[in-house]
């Protein structure tokens, strides 16, 4: 089983901003966790908070991306220097990637991350994305991994024009 932790911070040094989402996502006594997913605005050096995660917590599987700004416990907040964090603790998680996605590939690149998803033989119940959000086509993802069953997206089925008329009567 997974369990998930989160927290963030507004401050421009990497270091303490990784300690303190550290404390605040998992207590000062055991920051200990099994995946880190950092999100960090431009202002922010990822490799910084990376080598700041991998010290305090060592052996962390990391993860992470640059953005405009984060969600948080706190809110939204879209300054240079914000940090939001989900600390994962538990065995229960594969991790693919592929470098060069972008819209003209979307699909090819969304069928290598499937397959090495299925690599793992493991049960997979949720897929959690980081993608680039400029030049991208993640409709092609989605159906590059519903093409290999690795996810189905539920759509409820479209009514017909008059059962909807007939049950805005009733």
């Amino acid at each position: 089983m997974l369990h998930f932790h989160s927290a963030s911070v507004r401050m421009a040094n990497p270091q303490r901003a990784m300690l303190e989402c550290l404390e605040a996502a998992l207590g000062a006594a055991d920051p200990s966790c099994d995946l880190l997913i950092i999100n960090a605005s431009i202002g922010h050096d990822l490799a910084a908070l990376s080598a700041q995660a991998r010290a305090t917590c060592p052996g962390v599987r990391v993860v992470g991306a640059s953005c405009a700004g984060v969600v948080g416990r706190e809110g939204v907040s879209e300054s240079m220097n914000d940090v939001a964090v989900m600390a994962v603790r538990g065995p229960d998680f594969v991790i693919s990637r592929v470098d060069g996605l972008c819209g003209d590939n979307a699909f090819e690149k969304g069928l290598a991350l499937a397959e090495g998803l299925l690599r793992s033989k493991a049960p997979i119940n949720m897929v959690y994305l980081m993608a680039p959000g400029i030049d991208n086509a993640n409709d092609r993802i989605i159906q590059a991994l519903e093409s290999l069953s690795l996810i189905h997206i539920f759509c409820p089925p479209q009514r017909q024009r008059g059962q909807q008329q007939d049950q805005a009567q009733a």
